[in-house]
């Protein structure tokens, strides 16, 4: 597994260089920053190198269609469930915060550009997908905030329990005076 590994990496390298030899030859040409951004995204997992790529095909008058807005948000969905996957690792750590935000912003990109291809092929599951990524990392911050904690429920998932707005307001009645007698409420009167 090691040397397929290898050898992949050697073909996607061959795959850069030559692409970038072919954007040097015709630098009008939106092709070979087309074939970047899929070799960057797919093959190498990188998706800001993946995003720049395409953005300069853009820029020589590409319009992306469909497929290659789908591969795009697919490596920010990726992004996102590493990251998760990061933050778990680092639970009760001041870094979880950090992978967690990072995670959040990781799948709302992915959110925004399945939502311009909502009927292109499988996008309806990557959205619930990646929904659901981003309902897990808002949750787990809110718990960081201390607005909600949730219990794992192993195999049957897990549920969160969101902090009443109300708990958390100060009293609308005034504090009483220190040494002040305590103001007792009488119980209400049932008739006896």
């Amino acid at each position: 597994a090691k040397g397929d590994e290898d050898a992949a990496e050697r073909e996607y390298a061959e795959a850069i260089t030559a692409f970038r030899e072919a954007a040097q030859l015709r630098p009008r040409w939106p092709d070979p920053f087309i074939g970047l951004s899929r070799t960057f995204i797919a093959g190498l997992g990188d998706v800001d190198r993946g995003a720049d790529a395409m953005a300069q095909a853009q820029r020589l008058g590409y319009t992306p269609g469909q497929r290659e807005t789908a591969q795009l948000a697919g490596g920010y969905q990726d992004r996102g469930d590493s990251l998760w996957q990061s933050a778990r690792g680092l639970r009760g750590m001041p870094q979880e915060r950090d992978y967690l935000t990072r995670s959040e912003n990781a799948y709302q990109q992915a959110h925004d550009l399945y939502a311009g291809i909502a009927a292109f092929s499988g996008v309806p599951a990557s959205v619930r997908r990646t929904q659901a990524g981003l309902q897990r990392v808002k949750g787990r911050l809110e718990e960081i905030d201390g607005s909600s904690f949730g219990i794992d429920l192993g195999p049957l998932g897990s549920v969160t329990f969101k902090k009443d707005a109300d708990d958390s307001k100060a009293s609308d009645k005034p504090e009483s005076e220190p040494g002040a007698e305590p103001e007792i409420e009488a119980a209400p009167d049932d008739g006896q």
